[in-house]
């Protein structure tokens, strides 16, 4: 029997279309449309996408008001941008710090004051008596009065600045308190305003020594570091009783101080500035021109003044040199009662 005939396979005829490739200015087209998309869309508007115009003309006419809308926002893109600058400027990260006043040999109070704000600051103190005054002088070592000294640090710092000042002031029998100022691990959030607001936190450190019995309150001298010492000439303008001031490269102006710690430096920015100090006044309610020197001259020559210029930023702890300048100060200004420590007069003191 014959087999069948096996037919040969035919192969299909099979076209197959090469996938078209873009053109090489497919990206450059692709880009321009996404531009044209943004320019036309609602810059404020929520939803997403471009609506398409199909009437004549209205390209154009979006893409122009588009353009308008977003130079429109760009005062107010540049004072957002000016005001995050100036909260980060103004709340610089702090370092922590472990030593305190028992690491040289001070016994010290962890206390607790609120600003006329309501900022909530720490503080050492460091009462004048000790274990043994009071077991050789008994309970009239209770009732001695004595002078004490409020320290203020400087910008961006911690009260680790001037810890060195302890032991030497302690040893010469004041109270001695240090402040950490706003912003310095504070526990209430608050920015650094270049002395400003700062004054408010000497306030309250004097406040509280003076409700302390065993302190003069008519013997309380202020040392202020930087900021610090802006601070306490402010704090000096508001309290005609603070007996001596120790004023440590306080900044001359309020425009130099606004320079040195929150002013943008590279010229890119710095067209920036003049907003960021309009930021800063705004929200701190501050107003820069309030730290000119100029303007206190006779509050540092109703009270013995020092006035030092160690250094233009005050950063770091501090030289024993410029310790022994302070304590020694110090020690004549407030050392005399309170009647009698104004015989000198100012004109005479370091400046």
């Amino acid at each position: 029997m014959e087999s069948p005939t096996k037919k040969p396979i035919e192969a299909a005829n099979v076209s197959v279309t090469p996938r078209d490739e873009p053109p090489p200015t497919a990206p450059a087209r692709g880009a321009l449309r996404r531009v044209a998309g943004i320019l036309i869309s609602d810059p404020i508007s929520w939803r997403g996408g471009v609506e398409v115009i199909e009437e004549e003309g209205a390209w154009g006419k979006r893409v122009m008001q588009g353009v308008f809308y977003r130079v429109a926002l760009l005062p107010l893109f540049a004072i957002l941008f000016a005001a995050g600058a100036v909260y980060l400027k103004t709340h610089p990260k702090q370092a922590s710090y472990m030593s305190d006043p028992m690491s040289r040999g001070v016994f010290y109070q962890p206390v607790v004051m609120m600003s006329d704000d309501h900022v909530r600051l720490d503080g050492w103190l460091a009462p004048a008596l000790d274990a043994e005054q009071v077991i050789d002088q008994g309970l009239e070592a209770l009732r001695t009065k004595s002078p004490a000294v409020v320290l203020a640090h400087g910008f961006g710092m911690s009260p680790r600045q001037v810890l060195d000042l302890f032991r030497p002031l302690h040893d010469k029998g004041y109270v001695v308190l240090a402040i950490s100022m706003r912003g310095a691990g504070s526990a209430t959030p608050a920015g650094e305003t270049l002395g400003l607001n700062e004054a408010m936190d000497i306030k309250a450190g004097v406040d509280l020594l003076r409700k302390r019995v065993y302190v003069d309150a008519k013997r309380i001298a202020v040392v202020g570091i930087g900021s610090g010492a802006n601070a306490a000439i402010l704090a000096a303008d508001k309290d005609p009783t603070l007996a001596a001031l120790v004023l440590d490269a306080p900044t001359e102006t309020g425009a130099q101080a606004f320079a040195q710690h929150v002013e943008f430096k590279h010229s890119a920015l710095t067209f920036l500035n003049p907003v960021c100090k309009l930021a800063f006044e705004l929200a701190y309610g501050v107003e820069t021109r309030d730290l000119d020197l100029s303007r206190y001259g006779p509050v540092l020559a109703a009270r013995p003044t020092l006035l030092m210029r160690w250094s233009n930023d005050a950063q770091g702890s501090l030289p024993q040199e410029r310790v022994d300048q302070i304590v020694e100060f110090i020690s004549k200004a407030i050392d005399k009662p309170a009647p009698e420590a104004d015989g000198k007069d100012p004109a005479d003191n370091d400046r």
